[in-house]
């Protein structure tokens, strides 16, 4: 009996002990990642007012996200003459840190201040190891949006509750976790304008690793229909998301990427108006071969129909193959770098971005990656047409571009190939659709005769080919050379 309730009491210790510990682990890591938030990675964002509240078993967190609206919206009077001053010495290479980037002047620059949009989110939290329970890890936290009293009233009429997403996440013990979200269906009318919204509702749940070392998850929502007073109609049919990428090169991951919207209908107050998309897919596919990576993306939309227009099998279907992936990382992170300051109107980490990609793009190309079209293609009741081709630059070095002739000298260095191939009936519809009047079937004859007279097509049977080359700065058409 004694040894029971000593190994009862071992027990009872060991669990406070690991309460007491996953407690402090927990606000060390939501530190850690409002530092993230707090202008790190995003300049125009600020973590203000966070208090944490914390007792044995559970905590509370809350802090403002701001959202600085005037960094957003500064205004250049003259940004021309700043630009050309530091472009010209990124070109002439004199450019390499931001204490010698010109600085604009307050005339051209000219912020409206505008006040910060406040987001309130509040976290509560329960600790490991088995959080309220119901799980295990570090801790559980539930996280909800903090509205005003008269907002919160009314989305508990359109929704049902006062909060209209819900986000549960479960932190591990290596530093990964889980987080789903979902939100209920509703159907409203948005104020005095007429407008009803009939929203399905969402669900999705993502795992990612330590340091988002991985990322798999899934998102789905049935679709949105909005109805406008005067009859037309938008729907948006169901929503599909699914990641499965692995971190490889700092910021850059492999793996996986796909989006389908089953179908997006738009109907007008007239049926000429009306729209209608089937299957609308986009998918990104990137894998790790050493030190390089292979990128490809397919975006498809399997029938397209408005007015006179009717698609079917619409692909756009491209790759990179043989990027250098550490390479490719720093391009990443310098677009990135670029895109955010330009937004946050930081000028001079802006120009050395741009700066930046040079180097780094320059960098890329001598690794010879080669650009792939897969297939470019379409399908009408008429025929089909196809389009595919590849490009690369063969043996590229960066001084290249200081060589005589510069982008002309260049050029004698590019491989490319591209096939065209399409049925002639189908160029006569696109023809009726670009110019409706006149006689099509004799223009589009005429347009076809003087290509095929040029060498530039190839009659087989009832479709027309074409096989395009370059190489060593010259262009060819079917094997021939093109003037």
């Amino acid at each position: 009996m004694k040894k029971t309730l000593a190994l009862i009491a071992l027990s009872i210790a060991v669990y406070l002990g690991l309460t007491g510990w996953t407690g402090v682990a927990t606000q060390s890591a939501l530190s850690k990642a409002n530092a993230l938030l707090d202008g790190e990675k995003v300049p125009f964002l600020r973590v203000a007012d966070r208090t944490y509240k914390k007792s044995f078993f559970s905590a509370e967190e809350q802090f403002t996200l701001e959202i600085t609206l005037d960094a957003l919206d500064k205004l250049k009077a003259k940004p021309g003459a700043f630009q050309a001053a530091n472009f010209q010495k990124i070109q002439a290479g004199a450019l390499e840190d931001e204490a010698e980037v010109e600085p604009e002047s307050e005339q051209q620059i000219a912020p409206r201040r505008v006040a910060p949009l406040r987001i309130v989110i509040r976290n509560h939290i329960t600790h490991g190891p088995l959080p309220g329970f119901s799980s295990f890890g570090l801790s559980r936290i539930r996280t909800e949006l903090v509205f005003g009293d008269e907002l919160s009233a009314e989305l508990q009429k359109i929704v049902g509750r006062d909060n209209p997403v819900e986000i549960v996440t479960v932190i591990g013990y290596t530093g990964g976790g889980t987080t789903s979200i979902t939100s209920p269906a509703f159907k409203t009318a948005v104020g005095s304008t007429g407008l009803e919204l009939d929203w399905g509702g969402l669900e999705s749940q993502f795992s990612y690793g330590r340091r988002l070392s991985s990322i798999d998850g899934k998102f789905t929502a049935p679709g949105l229909k909005m109805t406008e007073p005067s009859g037309s109609v938008l729907h948006i049919g169901a929503i599909q998301l699914n990641a499965d990428l692995e971190k490889v090169f700092e910021d850059l991951y492999a793996g996986t990427t796909s989006v389908l919207v089953s179908s997006i209908d738009f109907t007008g107050k007239q049926a000429s108006d009306s729209v209608r998309l089937e299957a609308i897919a986009y998918d990104i596919d990137m894998s790790r071969q050493d030190d390089f990576m292979n990128m490809g993306v397919k975006f498809g939309i399997a029938k397209f129909k408005f007015q006179k227009i009717d698609l079917q099998n619409v692909t756009y279907n491209l790759s990179v193959n043989h990027l250098h992936g550490p390479t490719y990382a720093m391009l990443s992170r310098r677009l990135s770098e670029l895109y955010w300051n330009s937004l946050s109107g930081n000028s001079a980490t802006a120009v050395l971005a741009v700066g930046g990609l040079a180097e780094y793009g320059s960098t890329l190309l001598e690794y010879s990656p080669e650009f792939v079209i897969d297939r470019l293609g379409v399908t009408t009741s008429e025929g089909g047409l196809t389009i595919t081709g590849r490009a690369k630059v063969d043996n590229f070095k960066r001084t290249d571009l200081d060589a005589t002739g510069g982008f002309v000298a260049l050029l004698e260095k590019v491989e490319a190939t591209a096939d065209v191939s399409f049925d002639a009936a189908l160029f006569r519809q696109l023809l009726s659709v670009s110019a409706p009047s006149g006689d099509r079937t004799e223009q589009s004859q005429a347009q076809l005769a003087q290509m095929e007279s040029m060498g530039l097509l190839k009659r087989e049977g009832e479709k027309f080919v074409g096989h395009f080359e370059m190489r060593k700065g010259k262009m060819f058409a079917n094997g021939k050379p093109m003037n």
